[in-house]
């Protein structure tokens, strides 16, 4: 599990990459790692959605949206949360992939647990 260094330096190496981004979609494989809406209505809130910043609190990332909307994400034991281009092979523990407009190339934002 990271300590507050590594997710601060996570966060550091993320935020220049996302930010400005827009979210253009949202799948996620295990809907129970979802909190809070249900699932469906996660993704479907998030979509069109674009990043204004990333910030962190304690060992959580929080992402702010240009609509006030926050997602905050814990790294639990991997400590990946990976930013590839889209057709990147999935890890076995991802859970949520966001796909990011990106003029330079398409791109695949991961949560894995």
């Amino acid at each position: 599990m990271p300590e507050l260094p590594e997710v601060e330096t996570i966060k550091s190496i993320i935020e220049p990459q996302i930010q400005g981004l827009t979210i253009e979609k949202v799948t996620v494989s295990r809907p129970e790692v979802i909190a809070y809406p249900v699932a469906s209505a996660f993704c479907s809130s998030l979509t069109g959605q674009t990043i204004s910043q990333m910030e962190r609190r304690g060992k959580f990332l929080i992402i702010a949206l240009d609509n006030g909307d926050h997602i905050a994400l814990h790294l639990r034991m991997t400590g990946c949360l990976p930013v590839t281009q889209s057709d990147f092979p999935k890890e076995k523990h991802t859970h949520i992939v966001m796909a990011l407009s990106d003029k330079r190339m398409p791109v695949g934002f991961h949560y894995s647990n």
